[in-house]
């Protein structure tokens, strides 16, 4: 497993490598959600390149220097650090501008935990590299942090006093659907899009299932039996990122059980609409959260007709099968949830969250110049009649993707196409749009529809796709 999990970020190696390779001082900020192979990657390149690894903890300042110093001790060699370690930041980067030798990085890792200890840290660590870091040709820097939030506030905003430092900067991401097929090397579009639906594209996620078991299985045996990581996987992530996380369960449950609007969740909830906006921002700034408008909007962060979901599949599953059964799950009936409270709904779970890793497919044909125009933006559109699954335009707006995806055991016949066309040309905002239609569907199509393609129709048959 792991060596696949490299193969799948060998571009963030590979950028790593290629900056520790320059000939000046080098300043990285890395960043991406828990648990999306941030460390793996950093621990990966460490053990390659001279490097000195420092994992901040939860804890006081004096404490964290003292465990840096004994870090620098080991790397160094310098014992006289461990009889008297460093007592500043100030002195550490002091301590390093002086060690010329030969080339490292200083990798510390959970970086927030520091400005968690002291929020003047940001300064001390700008002050730091200007004095001191950035006039050693031998160092690279790497600044690494799980807290998306945090990160882009205090570290990458413009209001930090680190901005502007930086000669470099990564945003580890979870992998696409495609991406998944390095864990499941057997599995076709269709097995990885369902897989998808369920624990997204997080790696260690992946590294959890097994490979040569099914997806029924593997969610009985992985995430169903207490004790397993991914049982409480959910609510640990939450306990790490939010100071009372009960306040947000409610929020996050109504929303995976299908209340997208803010109202329907407010009722579901019985919050008020200051509370519960106060907490819907707390959740979006965390990305757990994401508010989608109609990609029509011209304005979209001021539409009102926003709906709101749960950012990471896995945790969209676990609200919604997972947490209204504990009670079952607790007293070790697992095998009674799986069969009466998830397997019955699982398709159906499915064909409502398919729609993320078919776009990231639609993406992936728009970088190979499948589509007679390139896509610069994609999304949904919908209103109180009208729904369409995928509207993508170029970047006038001149050209127009219009889909529909459909998660179904039978063939799509032609009544599918006539209703799309129908749909775009009702709207108003795809009136001067020359328009391309997608159909794309789990089990092929009929003849009625095979008959009906032409060059301004694109079928895609899951069943056929190949990476």
């Amino acid at each position: 497993m792991k060596q696949d999990w490299i193969v799948n970020r060998e571009e963030e190696l590979r950028f790593l490598k290629n900056k520790f390779a320059g000939k000046k001082a080098e300043f990285i900020v890395m960043w991406g959600r828990r648990r999306v192979g941030k460390t793996f990657v950093l621990t990966h390149f460490s053990n390659r390149q001279p490097s000195i690894y420092y994992v901040c903890v939860r804890s006081s300042l004096r404490e964290q220097l003292n465990m840096l110093s004994e870090t620098l001790s080991d790397f160094f060699q310098d014992e006289l650090l461990r009889i008297h370690p460093l007592e500043t930041f100030e002195e550490v980067f002091l301590y390093l501008s002086r060690k010329k030798e030969k080339r490292f990085a200083l990798i510390i890792d959970e970086f927030p935990y520091l400005i968690q200890a002291d929020r003047a840290i940001p300064s001390i660590f700008q002050r730091g590299w200007d004095q001191y870091l950035s006039r050693n040709n031998k160092i690279m820097l790497i600044l690494n942090g799980s807290s998306i939030s945090m990160m882009e506030d205090q570290v990458l905003s413009a209001a930090s006093p680190l901005y502007g430092r930086r000669t470099g900067q990564w945003k580890i991401k979870p992998m696409t659907v495609g991406e998944l097929k390095g864990f499941f090397p057997g599995a076709s579009i269709i097995d990885l899009i369902r897989i998808y639906a369920v624990i997204g594209g997080i790696p260690f996620y992946a590294s959890l299932f097994d490979k040569n078991k099914s997806l029924s299985a593997n969610i009985k045996n992985k995430i169903l039996k207490k004790g397993e990581v991914l049982y409480e996987e959910v609510e640990f992530l939450l306990r790490e990122e939010l100071k009372e996380p009960r306040n947000y369960f409610p929020i996050l449950s109504a929303i995976a059980s299908g209340d997208r609007k803010f109202g329907a969740i407010s009722s579901k909830t019985g919050m008020d609409r200051s509370n519960l906006s106060k907490y819907l921002s707390v959740l979006r700034d965390l990305h757990l959260v994401e508010k989608e408008v109609p990609i029509t909007e011209t304005i979209p962060h001021k539409s009102k007709r926003g709906l709101y979901f749960l950012s990471d599949p896995f945790a969209n599953f676990w609200f919604h099968f997972v947490r209204p059964n504990l009670r079952f799950l607790e007293a070790g009936k697992s095998e009674y949830v799986w069969k009466d409270k998830i397997s019955p709904h699982l398709e159906q779970f499915i064909s409502l969250n398919c729609e993320k890793p078919i776009i990231q497919i639609i993406e992936e044909l728009n970088l190979q110049g499948a589509f007679p125009f390139e896509l610069v933006e994609i999304g949904r559109y919908w209103d109180s009649s009208t729904e369409i699954d995928l509207i993508g335009f170029d970047s006038g707006r001149e050209n127009a993707l219009i889909g529909e995806i459909k998660w179904t055991n039978k063939q799509v016949d032609h009544r599918v196409l006539n209703t799309l066309i129908a749909k775009a040309e009702s709207l108003d905002k795809l009136k001067d749009c020359k328009k391309t239609y997608i159909i794309v569907s789990r089990s092929g199509f009929n003849k009625s529809l095979l008959k009906m393609k032409k060059e301004n129709i694109i079928l895609l048959d899951l069943r056929q796709y190949q990476f």
